[in-house]
């Protein structure tokens, strides 16, 4: 009976894999990437309420707390910040399966989406520079000259598999481990970008032992951060340390895991010395969350939550805003943004049924961004990149 299971299970698992991951090659390259006129759309919503969150588990400090939509008012609200007026332009009309945006400390922008790699150079040119129609590209850091990005590439032709050697390899986590190993080759991508004309990017790692590597951060000394996503109750955080230049050598290094409360991390953001991440609780009745962890001599300490609700959150950003530290999490599933302040814990949510399934959303960097407007991929429905809902970069204005 325990060996059916574990074969339903896996069975479910690949099916799972399959529809993340294994992308239908038609051989030619899906619409490029084509700036919209922009086009306003106004937001509104309803107050949704207090939601404290009365459990506690391993590692984590409950964060709940009203959430005051733009022009409602929350009488239990820990601040009287004023309501946000917002509205949203489509930047990038065809972004398929937007995934992921990036500031450089420069203000250039770089997008991911379900095909390649692209920087916004202007706003009416968007300019595609790696292409893998094969591919999930992921999270985007910079170090120095530096611009890292995650990619998993689905191989091809696929290899032959031994599903019932995955299926006796153990643990749920190592058959998804052995599964997504055998599909798909997943590797950190490298540009120089201070170099006269498109950055060119080439693998200088393939990651060991993560199932599905998500978002990524980079710290003072040019480490890297990594979130393994599991969906499962075991997931990591890995430290890549990089050496060298023109032949750089990477170490790997589980930094906190599931043990520490990092159960299926997605976003990761830093900011001065404290690392935040979005996690997924499948066993919790809230199972979003919104974490963060102080980042000393290199180790972590001990994870806190921030925040929790009943969504799923993608990934994340934390800048000042208004003279204060704003943090901007994409609610994929509730189709909004949520900021919270991270001195006294407001929740103001904004754009509620506007945004469509957001992957990212970061603060405008000068010079082409204001700190009021929030860049914004729209993934829409997962891996479906040809229709018009999502599949597309917005900008969204907030009163400053």
């Amino acid at each position: 009976m325990k060996q059916s299971k574990k074969v339903l299970l896996a069975l479910i698992t690949l099916t799972l894999i399959s529809s993340l991951y294994c992308q239908e090659d038609t051989g030619t390259s899906p619409t490029p990437l084509l700036y919209s006129t922009p086009t306003d759309r106004e937001t509104s919503g309803t107050t949704d309420g207090t939601i404290a969150d009365p459990r506690k588990t391993a590692g984590e400090q409950a964060g709940d707390g009203p959430i005051i939509e733009p022009g409602s008012t929350a009488t239990s609200a820990t601040s009287n910040m004023n309501p946000y007026a917002t509205s949203i332009s489509t930047l990038v009309s065809r972004a398929p399966d937007a995934e992921n945006a990036f500031f450089t400390d420069t203000g250039r922008l770089f997008v991911t989406d379900g095909t390649s790699i692209s920087e916004i150079t202007n706003r009416e040119t968007v300019n595609r520079l790696f292409t893998d129609n094969r591919g999930i590209f992921g999270g985007i850091a910079q170090s120095g000259k530096w611009l890292y990005v995650l990619h998993a590439t689905v191989k091809n032709p696929l290899p032959a598999m031994d599903l019932n050697s995955c299926i006796k390899s153990g643990s749920m986590v190592k058959i998804l481990l052995l599964l997504t190993d055998l599909l798909m080759d997943k590797e950190l991508l490298r540009a120089d970008i201070t170099v006269p004309g498109n950055p060119v990017f080439t693998s200088i790692y393939k990651l060991k032992d993560v199932v599905l590597p998500n978002g990524m951060a980079a710290d003072a000394e040019g480490n890297l951060y990594v979130a393994n996503q599991t969906f499962l109750p075991q997931g990591a955080i890995v430290k890549l340390t990089i050496t060298g230049n023109a032949q750089p050598a990477v170490t790997q290094e589980t930094w906190i895991s599931y043990k520490n409360g990092c159960l299926s991390p997605n976003g990761i953001v830093i900011r001065d010395t404290t690392l935040y991440f979005t996690d997924f609780s499948i066993w919790s009745s809230k199972p979003a969350k919104v974490k963060k962890v102080a980042i000393t001599n290199g180790r972590p300490g001990p994870v806190e939550t921030v925040y929790s609700a009943a969504s799923f959150f993608d990934d994340l950003d934390v800048a000042m805003y208004r003279n204060e530290p704003q943090i901007a999490v994409a609610d994929y599933l509730m189709n909004s943004i949520i900021l919270i302040n991270a001195n006294d814990g407001t929740k103001t949510r904004l754009g509620s049924g506007t945004v469509a399934n957001p992957s990212s959303v970061h603060f405008g960097v000068a010079p082409r961004f204001r700190a009021n407007e929030l860049v914004i991929t729209e993934k829409g429905i997962l891996y479906e990149m040809y229709s018009s809902y999502g599949n597309k970069l917005s900008c969204m204005t907030i009163s400053e």
